[in-house]
């Protein structure tokens, strides 16, 4: 208490004490009673002094508890706030992040930036695309050929629609090439930044074909009169290829730079697939050389014998002669009589003669008789196949 007081009034404690005893030895020598009172005061003193340290004491360590308190409590409102803190620091560099490539776009679309120098040769690049290597797609086209042709080969012509460089503009799509200018939306690129939601608030600029030019970053005051502006039109156009003998089905003939043409790229090529056409009567077998031929034969020659002229694929004529009986549905194979083979012209296939047996609709009573007596005597077998169809 006394340093307390000391602490106030700026005096030291020992001051105090030398104070306090001055005082208490003026009130003994006023009396008894003064005298018993001041005997008395420096232990009361004392006591205050220890009471007064105790409750310091205590208020200093509530004082030190609340703070430990204040301390944790701040500590676990700081635990449940870092996802916050997580989830704002992450939206923040999206932003930045998204606001560094709008800051980009309008840089490099700047004449003076490099990226747009790069960009303005990537787009000569594409025009100048005959030398790259690029081409337009490949088209395929789909030709069924005359069984004859096939056989005797020789110069396939056709016709097909086809896109071409215009012959009048050569390509510029302008009545006059010098009138062409550069497209001011896309400053030549072909290209403008559009801008695209990918999120709730954020928006990324993404690079489509300018509206105004169409890609093709130049502009015509006055479009061609054939074309429209578009540099190419569309044509039926004649063309030959060249067919070899004994083609096979399905055989794919590629003609360099006969897809459609383009202003900013080379004609690709046209893959021509050979189909061969149906013809009546013949049948090209699954070995591209073999032919099957349907031949009718009446009863008589069945009977008798046969001898005919048979017109071949090529139109050549061969002479068929068999003494021997000719079932129905037989088979008769004519060796080297067939297709030439592919890439070997001297060898040929096979002509497999598939024979049908023509009935008279109707005989007269007379006729069935005189049959009748010629086929007295004569045996009947069915042949091997047939036995083995009747025994199953």
């Amino acid at each position: 208490a006394l340093e307390r007081l000391g602490a106030r009034s700026g005096l030291r404690g020992d001051a105090l004490v030398e104070g306090a005893v001055r005082v208490s030895m003026k009130q003994r020598k006023k009396g008894g009673g003064g005298a018993a009172a001041a005997a008395g005061e420096p232990q009361a003193e004392e006591g205050a002094a220890d009471k007064a340290g105790d409750k310091a004491q205590k208020r200093v360590a509530k004082k030190k508890a609340a703070t430990e308190a204040a301390a944790e409590e701040d500590e676990g409102h700081g635990l449940s706030l870092m996802p916050l803190v997580l989830l704002v620091t992450v939206t923040l560099l999206l932003a930045l992040l998204f606001f560094q490539s709008a800051v980009h776009f309008r840089t490099r679309s700047s004449p003076e930036n490099p990226f747009d120098v790069l960009r303005r040769q990537q787009a000569q690049a594409q025009v100048s695309g005959k030398g790259r290597g690029q081409t337009t797609p490949d088209e395929r086209l789909r030709i069924e050929v005359p069984l004859k042709d096939v056989a005797s080969g020789g110069t396939l012509s056709f016709s097909r629609p086809r896109t071409v460089i215009c012959d009048a503009c050569g390509g510029s799509g302008a009545e006059d090439p010098t009138e062409v200018t550069r497209c001011d939306q896309c400053r030549g690129l072909g290209i403008v930044a559009q801008k695209m939601q990918v999120a709730p608030g954020f928006f990324v600029n993404q690079e489509v074909t300018c509206p105004k030019c169409r890609g093709k970053g130049k502009m015509n005051a006055h479009p061609c009169h054939k074309c429209g502006g578009h540099g190419v039109r569309k044509t039926q156009e004649p063309m030959q290829i060249e067919l070899e003998r004994g083609t096979p089905e399905g055989h794919v003939i590629t003609v360099e730079g006969g897809a459609s043409e383009s202003v900013d790229f080379a004609a690709g090529d046209l893959h021509v697939q050979i189909v061969t056409a149906r013809t009546a009567g013949i049948t090209r077998l699954e070995n591209n050389a073999d032919l099957e031929m349907d031949v009718s034969i009446t009863l008589a020659e069945a009977l008798t014998g046969v001898d005919r002229t048979l017109t071949l694929v090529d139109g050549r004529t061969l002479r068929w002669r068999r003494s021997e009986i000719i079932r129905p549905r037989e088979r008769i194979m004519l060796e080297g009589e067939g297709l030439p083979v592919f890439e070997d012209p001297t060898r040929r296939g096979d002509l497999y003669l598939r024979i049908a047996v023509v009935f008279p609709p109707r005989i007269s009573p007379s006729t069935r008789s005189q049959v009748s007596k010629l086929l007295e005597g004569v045996e009947f077998s069915a042949l091997p196949e047939e036995e083995e169809a009747m025994d199953s």
